[in-house]
């Protein structure tokens, strides 16, 4: 990991980070047909109130992952927060599934007219207050506010406070520059995708820029808490018969003292057991940390006697509960906090119990 993006990783853990998400898309959807559309396309139950937001996810004939989105509901309207494929992918489905229903759709991609940004970090909620001069403290996880330039999400996979921001093209660069003086107080750092990325990781959040193993449905990536059983949707009766069957394997977090690479092997003594599918240096624990699919039998947390074949030769390996490590998120609190005065903030270790 360079000096960089480690700087990048400290700011999203300890300060503010700001990245400019490129790789989010945005709709909104709206017409007669928004809500059966979207709620035939998407995994999760999505009667929501409004302003309220749903994290799902889109799945392909096969129940494996074909979108990652966030639903929003904006009065009889929807924004939704797509990653993975090209949101004309996307929009197309719900095209289709309207056309089927026979009632009118509209889809408009919001990327033509708007920007897209993140901010993360145990003090993402005071620069953000700042910008939209509004009480984003009281904005709580998976909603969302409108704002004079464009829209405010409470969101995001690091583990910290997170927030999406949609704004207006026009609004953009005097936007960004306030971002960045504003945020020069906060010690905020611009960040790239693979710091979230790694966040990500080490929380347990799923991702579409993994390398996911071939055939793997939310059975076996351990995300049915964003789908539902009760409802019909593309992926829905392939879903149901894997659950049925019973995973073979299943998604397991896992930490390394030596390098560790998508496709190593896990093995249980001469047996091999799993296989990592993403991984990447955590500086938090000053170490590897990685998503395995381990045999069914074996994915529990807290085994020592597994080991990887590492770049250099077997090495051992802890398999883990999620998440990796304190999110300092969790001991800031907006209401009596702040960043001027963070050192007066009790805070645990990061990684209970030590490193490994």
């Amino acid at each position: 990991m360079s000096d960089e993006t480690s700087d990048a990783y400290w700011a999203v853990r300890s300060t503010v980070g700001l990245h400019d998400a490129g790789h989010v898309g945005c709709l909104r959807v709206s017409g007669e047909a928004a809500f059966d559309a979207l709620d035939g396309e998407c995994a999760a139950d999505l009667y929501l109130n409004d302003g309220r937001m749903r994290h799902t996810l889109m799945l392909s004939e096969d129940a494996t992952p074909f979108a990652d989105v966030y639903v929003c509901r904006d009065d009889e309207d929807f924004f939704v927060l797509v990653e993975g494929p090209p949101v004309r992918a996307v929009a197309q489905r719900l095209v289709g599934r309207a056309a089927r229903l026979g009632r009118p759709i509209h889809v408009e991609d919001l990327r033509e007219s708007h920007v897209v940004w993140q901010v993360d970090g145990p003090f993402a909620w005071e620069l953000v207050g700042e910008l939209v001069q509004a009480e984003v403290a009281n904005l709580s996880y998976a909603s969302f506010m409108h704002t004079e330039d464009g829209v405010c999400f409470r969101a995001g996979k690091t583990g910290e406070y997170g927030y999406i921001l949609l704004v207006a093209a026009s609004r953009a660069q005097a936007t960004w520059a306030f971002l960045k003086e504003a945020g020069a107080r906060f010690g905020l750092v611009e960040t790239g995708i693979d710091t979230l990325d790694l966040c990500a990781l080490e929380n347990g959040f799923f991702s579409m820029r993994h390398a996911r193993p071939e055939g793997a449905t939310p059975v076996e990536l351990q995300q049915q808490w964003r789908v539902s059983y009760r409802k019909e949707f593309t992926g829905a009766v392939a879903l149901a018969r894997r659950l049925e069957e019973g995973p073979a394997r299943r998604s397991t977090a896992v930490s390394s003292a030596v390098e560790t690479r998508r496709g190593d092997l896990v093995r249980s003594g001469k047996r091999v057991i799993g296989e990592v599918y993403a991984a990447g240096f955590s500086p938090g624990r000053r170490c590897w940390v990685a998503s395995a699919q381990i045999d069914t039998p074996y994915a529990h947390p807290g085994v020592t006697q597994y080991v990887v074949d590492a770049g250099t030769g077997a090495a051992p390996i802890r398999t883990h509960s999620l998440p990796l490590l304190h999110n300092r998120s969790l001991s800031v609190d907006p209401r009596i906090h702040v960043f001027a005065h963070r050192a007066e903030i009790p805070l645990p270790p990061l990684v209970p119990g030590g490193v490994r």
